[in-house]
């Protein structure tokens, strides 16, 4: 992933020599790929890089978790079962959290989960 972001900034220079166009990075999500554009790898070819979240490709990690309702104020996540309809609930829930900047929480939520389901 390192050697592939380092080829985009290289890329990236090829294109704008003399720093005139913003720069935008689309990531997934992946701690890497938001660190590395935004930290010093930019300010090494001294850009600004706009990091763009594919809110899409999260989505999906969020219901292939398979969510059930989680409470913050209790240590042990939430085991009844929940219909599809719940689960849109939840997966709304789970996006607002992330768009809102609540990340902590969210890791917290689906790591339980994650412990429920073995």
């Amino acid at each position: 992933m390192k050697a592939v972001i380092e080829a985009g900034f290289e890329e990236g220079v090829r294109r704008d020599p003399t720093h005139q166009a913003e720069w935008v990075a689309l990531v997934d999500g992946d701690p890497t790929q938001i660190e590395l554009p935004s930290s010093r790898r930019r300010q090494s070819y001294g850009v600004t890089v706009v990091i763009i979240l594919d809110i899409i490709h999260v989505l999906e990690y969020l219901w292939k978790a398979r969510p059930t309702p989680c409470s913050t104020r209790s240590e042990r996540p939430c085991h009844k079962a929940i219909d599809r309809r719940g689960v849109r609930a939840v997966v709304a829930d789970r996006i607002e959290q992330l768009l809102q900047g609540q990340r902590p929480s969210l890791v917290l939520c689906l790591r339980r989960a994650a412990t429920v389901k073995g």
